[in-house]
C-alpha cells in the first residue's frame, strides 16, 4: 500500500489523495490476502500432503506393528508372519516327526518286549524241557539210597528196575512175595545157563530140559560145582 507523503508538514491531503491511499490500501490488502491465501493454501496443501503422506506412512508403519510390539514395517511384519507360520509348520513337522519317532520307538520297544517275551517264553520252555529232561536223567541216574515205607506204581505198563551190576534185596526178615504173585525164575536154555557166572544157590528154569535147576558147589558128590535138577 502506497501512502502519499508530504515534504512539508501541515497541509492536509486532498480528497483524491485520500481516496487513492485507501484504494491502494484495499488493493494491497486484497493482494496481500490473496497472496497470503495462495501461499497459505499452497503451504497448507503441501503440509497436508506431507502430513497425509507421513500419516499414511505412520499408519502403514503402525499397521505393520499392530500385531506385535516394537519397530518394523508391513513387509517385515508380513515376513515375520510368514516366518512364524513357516517355523510353526516346521515345528509341527518336526514335532510330528518326533511323535512318529517316539511312536516308532514305542513300536520298536513293543517289538523288543514281544521278542524278549518270546525269547523268555522259549527260554522258560527250554529250561522246563531241560529241567524235565535233567530231572528224568537224574531220576534214571539216581545213585543214592531211597528210603521209604512202600513203593506203589500207579502208571501203566510194568515197572522195571534195570542195573548194570547186581541188584541186592536186603531185609532183616524174609524177602516176601505176596499172593497172588508168583516167583518167576529166569528162563534160559543150557548154553545161556552155562555162559552165566553162576554162584552156589542160583536157580533157573532150563527151557531145554524143562526143569528147575540150581547151582551147587558139589553137584556130583565129588566136590565138583555145577548145575543139578531140583526135581
Amino acid at each position: 500500500m502506497a501512502i502519499t507523503l508530504r515534504g512539508v508538514k501541515g497541509s492536509s491531503l486532498t480528497h483524491p489523495e485520500l481516496d487513492t491511499n485507501f484504494t491502494d490500501l484495499v488493493s494491497n490488502d486484497y493482494n496481500t490476502y490473496n497472496t497470503l491465501k495462495v501461499t497459505q493454501d499452497a503451504n497448507d496443501y503441501s503440509t497436508y500432503t506431507t502430513l497425509t503422506a507421513n500419516i499414511y506412512n505412520t499408519f502403514a508403519y503402525l499397521n505393520a506393528n499392530s500385531s506385535g510390539v516394537g519397530g518394523g514395517t508391513l513387509a517385515n511384519d508380513y515376513n515375520t508372519y510368514i516366518s512364524a507360520m513357516s517355523n510353526d509348520y516346521s515345528t509341527y513337522v518336526a514335532l510330528s516327526g518326533l511323535i512318529n519317532t517316539v511312536s516308532g520307538n514305542v513300536t520298536a520297544a513293543y517289538a523288543n518286549d514281544y521278542n524278549t517275551y518270546a525269547t523268555i517264553d522259549a527260554n522258560v520252555y527250554n529250561t522246563y524241557e531241560a529241567l524235565e529232561s535233567n530231572t528224568y536223567d537224574t531220576y534214571n541216574n539216581l545213585y543214592v539210597m531211597v528210603t521209604g515205607y512202600s513203593y506203589n506204581s500207579n502208571g501203566n505198563g510194568i515197572p522195571t528196575i534195570t542195573s548194570n551190576t547186581n541188584i541186592n534185596l536186603i531185609a532183616q526178615g524174609a524177602v516176601a512175595i505176596t499172593s497172588p504173585a508168583v516167583l518167576r525164575l529166569p528162563r534160559m536154555n543150557t548154553s545161556i545157563r552155562n555162559a552165566a557166572s553162576a554162584q552156589a544157590g542160583d536157580m533157573v528154569f532150563n527151557t531145554d530140559s524143562e526143569t528147575f535147576q540150581g547151582y551147587t558147589s558139589d553137584s556130583d558128590g565129588l566136590g565138583n560145582p555145577g548145575w543139578v535138577d531140583l526135581h
